[in-house]
């Protein structure tokens, strides 16, 4: 790799691209919450119009625990794999 130059990219556009990376992997877990059947009980936070927080957080506490594996995965997954396939790149600092 004799003759190509990198540029390293300053803290400001590291911190957008990562912040660019993690909205594109929650959007991606959340319609995979919905493929799997799960998201309705996202709906319940929508619903909530006061009264017992206690109720809220039964509710939520599953769904919460099943998005945070999702993303997990997602995680790994996007990382791991579109930066190793894709010139160590992900689309948020491919994008800056």
């Amino acid at each position: 790799m004799e003759g190509i130059e990198y540029t390293i990219a300053s803290p400001l556009k590291r911190v957008l691209a990562y912040i660019i990376d993690s909205m594109f992997m929650s959007i991606a877990s959340i319609i995979i919450l919905f493929v799997i059947g799960q998201g309705d009980g996202l709906s319940v936070i929508a619903e909530y119009s006061g009264g017992d927080v206690n109720q809220i957080v039964d509710k939520i506490l599953p769904v919460g625990q099943i998005l945070t594996g999702i993303q997990l995965i997602v995680g790994i997954l996007y990382f791991g794999v579109i930066q190793a396939l894709s010139n160590v790149a992900s689309l948020g600092k491919k994008l800056l």
